[in-house]
């Protein structure tokens, strides 16, 4: 029998996936992402991820539908808003991975 007593609580929903495109190019991947991590989460671990498939590790996650496009503003960090708080559970956005040099 298994315990309802469950100390990993923070990752409830299932997980969704979620277009990102490398701004100013053609090269796109779509990942896996889960709705419950806070922005730092998200942020950390898609990290390794964009440094395998694109090849940069230096980048700024930019929510796509912005007036500016690439250029708009870098999601912001926290550690307490959850890209549910944001988005809902559903997830249906995209996101431009814009590199810093």
């Amino acid at each position: 029998m298994q315990s309802n007593n469950n100390n990993n609580n923070y990752i409830t929903i299932p997980p969704v996936y979620v277009y990102f495109k490398e701004a100013f190019t053609n090269n796109r991947k779509t990942y896996l992402v889960y709705p419950d991590w806070t922005l730092n989460q998200f942020r950390d671990a898609m990290k390794p991820i964009i440094a395998i498939d694109f090849g940069f590790d230096a980048f700024d996650l930019v929510q796509t539908g912005q007036p500016s496009s690439e250029n708009g503003e870098p999601m912001a960090q926290s550690n307490e808003i959850k890209l549910k708080d944001l988005w809902t559970s559903e997830l249906t956005i995209a996101f431009y991975i814009r590199r810093l040099i």
